[in-house]
């Protein structure tokens, strides 16, 4: 697998704010058929953690609304204020994955990360697939793909 950094990330995801949502509308359709799949697989009431979590949407959204607990993560300052406006219900945090530590760390029904690893270098993608493993709880699922 190749990864392409990127110098900065949360600056070219913060100059297409809101306007994502529009432009990923086949991600979004894509995406729906996994988070039903992970969703019929949680037990009732689980936390998800959504790694690259954008605008909230797919992801952050759909979890809430199957009732989840959901806590949500992006690189990007623009992407959280969208988020945190389309998805009030989830916790929003702005930080790089690299060095951030989550809230409830190993308590995770879930954790997903969709089209948010392509920046990495591969050392920094292999620290983050065992730090994934580590937050979710025993049994728990790690989701991790560019094209889920």
């Amino acid at each position: 697998m190749q990864t392409l950094p990127n110098r900065d990330p949360a600056r070219a995801y913060d100059a297409i704010g809101a306007s994502y949502d529009t432009q990923c509308l086949d991600y979004a359709a894509h995406l729906q058929d996994t988070l039903t799949k992970v969703t019929d697989m949680l037990p009732p009431e689980s936390k998800v953690l959504d790694i690259g979590c954008g605008t909230g949407k797919p992801a952050s959204f759909y979890f809430v609304s199957k009732a989840h607990e959901v806590v949500g993560l992006d690189i990007s300052q623009k992407m959280v204020e969208v988020a945190r406006e389309q998805v009030p219900e989830a916790r929003f945090f702005q930080s790089d994955m690299t060095t951030f530590y989550p809230p409830d760390v190993g308590d995770y029904g879930a954790v997903v990360a969709s089209h948010s690893l392509y920046y990495l270098t591969l050392g920094q993608l292999r620290t983050m697939i065992y730090r994934f493993s580590h937050w979710v709880k025993k049994g728990g699922i790690v989701l991790v793909g560019s094209s889920l």
